[in-house]
C-alpha cells in the first residue's frame, strides 16, 4: 500500500477512535445529542478551518513557524475581549450581552490586526519584516491583556480567564452553521488559490514573471486566513497551536511542499489534534475540565520539535 494512503488511513482511524471517545467516554444521563454532538462537530469544523488558515499563512510568509497566533490575529482578538470584559463592567449581569460582546470584540480585534498587517504590506515588500512585526505585535497585545488583568476586579478576571481557556462547548444551532459556512468559504478559496500558492512559493520575482499580482494575492489570502482565525477565536476562545502545527504535521506525513498535496493531510491533522485536545481536556481527570488551549499546546508543541529535527530543510 502507498505510504501516503496508509498515512491518511491512519489519521482517519485515529479520528474515528476520538469521535467514539467524544461520544461515549464517561456516560451520563444527559442526552448525547444535547451537548456532545455539537461539541464534536465544533471540534471538526474548527480543526479544519484553523488548519487551512495555517496553511495559507505559512505559504504567504514562506515560513512553517508562522500561524494565526504568530502574526498577531489571535492576540488581537484576545486583547479586544480583554477590553470588553474589563472596561464594560455591566455586561457581567446579562449573559446575552456577554456572548455578543465577546464574539463581536474578538472578531473586531482579529480583523483589525489583519488590516494593519495588510496596510503595512503595501509599505514593506519584505515578508520577513511583516512576520517580525506580527511577533512584536503579539507580545505587545499579550502584555496589554495582562496589564488589564492586573487592574481588574475578581469577577472580570474570572470571566476573562474562563474564556481564555478555550472550549468547544458553547457552539450550538446557528453558530454551527456559521462555522460550516466559514469552512466552505475556506475550501472554495483554497481550491481557487492553491495553484497560485505553489507559484508564489518560488519567490516574488518569479511569481510576478508568471503573471501573478503578488500584493493583491497576499492581501486576499491573508484577509481570508486572518478573518477565519478571528472568527474561530470569537466562538471558541484562543486556540493557538493548531493552525501552526497541523500544516507541519501534514508535511511530515506527505513529504511534500505542494499546497494541492498538503490540504487533505492538513485538514485531517487539524481535526485529529482538536479532537484529541478536547478529549484530553474533558476526560483526563474525573470532575475536572482542563484548559483546551493548554491541552492543544501540550499535544502540538512536540510536533514542532519533531519537524525541526527530521526536516531541517523546512526551517
Amino acid at each position: 500500500m502507498n505510504k501516503k494512503i496508509r498515512n491518511i488511513i491512519f489519521m482517519l482511524a485515529a479520528i474515528i477512535v476520538l469521535i467514539l471517545a467524544e461520544l461515549f467516554l464517561r456516560p451520563t444521563n444527559v442526552s448525547v445529542s444535547l451537548f456532545r454532538w455539537p461539541r464534536l462537530l465544533t471540534a471538526i469544523l474548527v480543526g479544519s478551518i484553523l488548519s487551512i488558515s495555517g496553511l495559507y499563512i505559512q505559504g504567504i510568509f514562506r515560513n512553517p513557524l508562522a500561524g494565526p497566533y504568530i502574526i498577531g490575529v489571535i492576540p488581537g482578538a484576545y486583547f479586544a475581549v480583554a477590553l470588553f470584559i474589563f472596561i464594560v463592567p455591566y455586561h457581567l449581569e446579562e449573559p446575552l450581552l456577554l456572548d455578543i460582546g465577546i464574539k463581536g470584540f474578538a472578531i473586531l480585534g482579529g480583523i483589525s490586526v489583519m488590516i494593519l498587517q495588510l496596510l503595512l504590506m503595501k509599505r514593506f515588500s519584505s515578508i520577513s519584516i511583516l512576520l517580525l512585526f506580527g511577533v512584536v505585535l503579539s507580545y505587545f497585545l499579550s502584555g496589554g491583556s495582562e496589564a488589564l488583568v492586573s487592574i481588574s476586579n475578581a469577577d472580570s478576571i474570572k470571566s476573562f480567564v474562563q474564556w481564555g481557556f478555550g472550549n468547544f462547548d458553547q457552539v450550538f444551532g446557528l453558530d454551527l452553521w456559521v462555522l460550516f459556512t466559514l469552512l466552505v468559504i475556506n475550501i472554495i478559496s483554497f481550491w481557487r488559490y492553491s495553484s497560485a500558492m505553489d507559484v508564489y512559493g518560488i519567490g516574488d520575482n518569479l511569481a510576478t514573471n508568471t503573471g501573478l499580482h503578488v500584493l493583491r494575492f497576499r492581501t486576499s489570502i491573508l484577509f481570508i486566513a486572518g478573518a477565519s482565525a478571528g472568527i474561530i477565536t470569537a466562538y471558541c476562545g484562543p486556540i493557538g497551536f493548531i493552525g501552526m502545527v497541523a500544516p507541519q504535521f501534514a508535511r511530515l506525513l506527505s513529504n511534500s511542499q505542494s499546497m494541492k498535496n498538503l490540504w487533505i493531510y492538513s485538514m485531517l491533522s487539524g481535526i485529529m489534534f482538536c479532537l484529541l485536545a478536547d478529549v484530553m481536556s474533558h476526560y483526563a481527570f474525573d470532575h475536572i475540565q482542563l484548559s483546551l488551549n493548554a491541552m492543544a499546546a501540550l499535544i502540538c508543541s512536540p510536533i514542532v520539535a519533531i519537524s525541526l529535527f527530521r526536516n531541517r530543510n523546512l526551517f
